[in-house]
């Protein structure tokens, strides 16, 4: 009889530990840090998130220009975090996402150091692994050919477009939300995506708004004293205060998102390479997630 309480003691006890990061899942267990945001907008069946940003996946081969290889191989160590450099950070992730519940993952840019033929093509590699849909905005990192003797930037579209929908605005409507994708949020908006931008923000539901870099606040300066403090004084993000001036398309897509009627409920983003939250507007929340490189997946959980 001892010997079966003693078992039943060290079963339970094998239980407890196995499950120190069950509400984390499997990417607790693989030591990531969850960043869980949840939001509730009224929905009558929940919806999760999975959300990856800044990998800022690096393959030091021969693309990279002679005069460039010492500096990348300096760069390649700055962005391994526990012994994962971003190429084997992101070989393992896919398998990762595909063992946690989700509706969607959203891709929220920078998720290439710079565009080469082999960073492309493992990004599109490890996308055809994931098991569920995927919203995936883009930014500089994403397109441009850093540290490459030359900058392609058809050939840098082409390879974007063969791993997803490569869209200024990439639209997945869901049956009680939207998620809107501004694809490649660095550069101003077009008069035609704006006016794309109303036609979905006018279809009577809630929309989540996905892009790389952050939206300003209406009113408040908690975001610009975040930026101040993790980037040395610079304020990454567009909109008041912003280090770039809106082009007048641009400003018309923030002030929509101000306006008091706006159907959006919340701003997911990234780019400041730290997290942080706050109300970019009366009606809505912004969420910037940490960088994945460092060790960080964010996880939404919408009601």
């Amino acid at each position: 009889m001892r010997k079966i309480r003693v078992a039943a003691v060290l079963l339970c006890l094998l239980f407890m530990c196995g499950c120190a990061n069950c509400e984390n899942g499997a990417f607790g267990d693989a030591g990531y840090t969850v960043d869980e945001v949840n939001l509730e907008v009224g929905l009558k069946k929940p919806i999760k998130l999975i959300v990856v940003n800044d990998l800022h996946l690096q393959i030091n081969n021969d693309e990279i220009a002679p005069d460039q290889k010492e500096f990348m191989t300096n760069r390649v160590q700055e962005f391994t975090t526990d012994g994962l450099t971003t190429e084997k950070r992101w070989k393992k992730l896919p398998a990762l996402i595909n063992k946690e519940e989700a509706d969607y993952v959203l891709f929220v840019g920078d998720m290439l150091d710079f565009n080469s033929e082999a960073t492309t093509s493992a990004l599109r590699d490890g996308v055809k692994k994931i098991n569920k849909p995927l919203l995936y905005v883009r930014a500089d990192h994403d397109i441009e050919n850093y540290w490459q003797p030359a900058n392609d930037w058809v050939k840098s579209m082409e390879r974007q477009a063969s791993i997803s929908d490569n869209s200024a605005l990439i639209v997945a409507e869901l049956e009680e939300i939207i998620l809107m994708g501004v694809n490649y949020s660095q550069n101003d908006i077009t008069e035609e995506t704006l006016e794309q931008i109303k036609e979905v923000m006018g279809r009577g539901k809630p929309v989540i708004v996905v892009m790389h870099i952050p939206i300003g606040q209406d009113e408040g300066t908690e975001l610009q004293a975040r930026s101040e403090e993790v980037r040395g004084g610079r304020h990454l993000y567009i909109g008041r205060g912003g280090e770039k001036e809106p082009n007048a398309s641009t400003a018309a897509f923030i002030d929509m998102i101000y306006a008091e009627d706006s159907p959006v409920v919340a701003v997911f983003a990234g780019h400041l390479h730290a997290e942080w939250e706050g109300k970019v507007s009366k009606n809505a929340i912004e969420h910037i997630f940490a960088p994945c490189f460092m060790n960080n997946i964010g996880i939404v959980n919408i009601k």
